[in-house]
């Protein structure tokens, strides 16, 4: 009977995953982006220079994240220390994905 109980725990939390994964990626959040008669590009010039600047010299990631922030932008992590963390399929152009290595900022993707 243990057994069959973890199996339908298992069950429900796949489908919890599942739909709220479903619902993140098909959510409208206004932007641009998801209206798909709007063509979005990106990154902006200014995007492109604002990451270049971020990169030029790793900085940690409370600084990074706080240089990020004081620009207007949002951000998300990716990857820690090699290990990939869950993130949505949404697009947002404004937002920076990062990936840390021992603390420091070591790559970002906008979107």
């Amino acid at each position: 009977m243990g057994d069959s109980i973890k199996t339908i725990y298992l069950l429900v939390a796949a489908s919890i995953v599942a739909l709220t994964m479903t619902g993140c990626a098909s959510s409208d959040s206004g932007n641009a982006a998801s209206d798909s008669n709007v063509e979005v590009e990106y990154p902006t010039n200014d995007q492109g220079t604002f990451v270049a600047d971020l990169l030029a010299d790793p900085l940690p990631e409370d600084q990074a994240t706080q240089r990020i922030e004081d620009a207007g932008y949002i951000w998300r992590l990716g990857m820690v220390d090699g290990e990939f963390l869950l993130t949505t399929k949404d697009l947002r152009p404004e937002r920076l994905t990062l990936t840390v290595a021992d603390g420091l900022v070591i790559d970002a993707a906008w979107g």
